[in-house]
């Protein structure tokens, strides 16, 4: 099981309803954790970028939560170009920046 970063876990306070954010923090930490991800050495602050860009798009589409999961289980890559950190190696702290205040 992963452990979330404190930066993740405000931003699900903010994003998210209480049993939404329930839903999202189980999901990651079990789902899509460095190991569950094919990262097995990346520190949770590493993982961040992933685990915002998962954040972000179930936000914008709620009703695509387990596609959005799948797709970060099969190619993380894809992942980031859907949620728009894949240009971008700061794309995902501008968009923690905006969300998390």
């Amino acid at each position: 099981m992963g452990t979330l970063t404190p930066r993740v876990l405000r931003v699900l306070d903010r994003l998210f309803a209480p049993e939404a954010r329930h839903q999202m923090v189980t999901r990651l930490e079990h789902e899509c954790s460095a190991e569950a991800l094919g990262c097995p050495d990346w520190t949770p602050p590493q993982m961040e970028r992933l685990w915002f860009s998962i954040v972000k798009l179930v936000h914008a589409n709620p009703g695509r939560i387990d596609q959005t999961f799948i797709l970060a289980r099969t190619d993380w890559r894809d992942l980031l170009m859907a949620a728009g950190f894949g240009e971008e190696l700061d794309a995902h702290e501008k968009w923690w920046a905006k969300n998390a205040t």
